[in-house]
């Protein structure tokens, strides 16, 4: 599970930098000195031109990027530090790019189920519900199973 010191203050940066890698390391940081504090409830919107570090700064938030500077919490827990299975039971990231695993439309749905084997009976009565709530049916997608 993913550990909650501090569920009043869900996002906190302070101090966050991350370096540019590869071709551009003459450039600035792509994030640099960073502090900002996401309280829950809140809404905020981050914008920036491209190359301004927007994706970045939540890649750092879960996990995908460890090694910048500073420090970044997630309900009171390093971001770099939370167990990743435990962070993708609890977040979700849909990237610019759309990414799709192998297989069917029903498998890339259930792409967090921790059995190696069947969905269990919760997990697909789950996915059901999600559906019903897009106001979706599993007829509706051609490769469903």
């Amino acid at each position: 599970k993913l550990p909650v010191e501090d569920a009043s203050t869900p996002i906190v940066a302070r101090g966050l930098t991350l370096a540019r890698k590869g071709v551009n390391t003459n450039l600035p940081p792509v994030l640099q000195d960073l502090c900002l504090t996401l309280n829950k409830g809140e809404i905020v919107g981050i914008a920036g031109s491209s190359g301004s570090g927007k994706s970045t700064l939540l890649k750092c938030a879960l996990g995908l990027i460890p090694d910048y500077q500073g420090s970044l919490t997630l309900l009171g827990a390093e971001a770099r530090d939370i167990d990743k299975v435990s962070l993708s039971q609890a977040l979700v990231y849909a990237q610019q790019e759309p990414f799709v695993l192998t297989g069917t439309i029903r498998d890339n749905l259930l792409a967090t189920n921790n059995n190696t084997s069947q969905p269990t009976q919760d997990e697909e009565d789950e996915l059901l519900l999600a559906l019903q709530r897009a106001s979706l049916q599993p007829t509706d997608f051609a490769d469903w199973e």
